[in-house]
């Protein structure tokens, strides 16, 4: 596929290479040819907010102190996810995880999370379309990923004022903001002193919220973005 990719950017008609994030453009083998440069553009992802919003009202509400939404596969690296909770209830024993998602270690993370003794701690929900109800009732929300683009799954939890507690990795710096709108943590043990400094201190909390939600009604601007792809068909 990359190699098609280079070879239509090579003919006239072909006038832009969209790319969802930067992280994208950066990990693509033929970055650097010059008609790939001249026509990649950056349009991030958005979310439809007025749509989420409705479909939460008529959802199940299921409350976590901490929600995943992915595959369970290694690039999403959930086994890491189990292990930081383990640390978690090593200080607040009552904690609880949701896991959204399905995939080929889907049995592995059950597994693990049985040895841990985290079996009242993590629900694994599998595999839903009907989560929406649950990022809003629930308070943080979190990843564990290698490598990302730019994650539709934080920007519908941003949508609901989720701060999210995620990986310094390419492409998350975009949608989270350490400090304002979530945290970026390097080692496990900095993402639990993440998690517990906002589920303990409900005005650091509560302030974070306000900054996403205000971060998220500028991100998802329906009528900037099409404004942006009008532009691009235009050219």
């Amino acid at each position: 596929r990359a190699l098609l990719l280079k070879l239509f950017a090579k003919k006239k008609n072909f006038r832009s290479i969209i790319w969802v994030s930067d992280a994208c453009l950066e990990d693509y083998v033929f970055k650097k040819d010059n008609e790939i440069q001249k026509k990649s553009v950056i349009l991030y992802n958005i979310v439809n907010q007025e749509e989420l919003l409705k479909k939460a009202e008529i959802e199940e509400k299921k409350c976590f102190d901490l929600v995943f939404v992915g595959r369970l596969t290694d690039i999403k690296n959930p086994l890491r996810l189990i292990e930081i909770t383990q640390k978690l209830k090593q200080k607040k024993s009552d904690i609880s995880l949701g896991v959204i998602g399905s995939g080929d270690l889907m049995e592995e993370c059950i597994k693990k999370s049985k040895e841990l003794d985290l079996n009242s701690n993590i629900q694994f929900l599998g595999f839903r379309s009907d989560f929406y109800g649950v990022l809003k009732s629930s308070k943080l929300f979190i990843l564990t990923s290698r490598t990302e683009g730019t994650p539709m799954s934080i920007l519908e939890a941003q949508t609901f004022g989720l701060p999210a507690i995620v990986p310094q990795i390419n492409g998350l710096e975009k949608v989270v903001k350490t400090g304002e709108t979530g945290f970026l943590y390097n080692s496990d043990e900095e993402a639990v002193d993440c998690i517990l400094s906002l589920l303990n201190n409900s005005k650091q909390y509560n302030e974070m919220k306000d900054n996403v939600l205000a971060f998220s009604q500028t991100y998802n601007d329906k009528q900037k973005y099409l404004s942006e792809l009008k532009g691009l068909y235009k050219k």
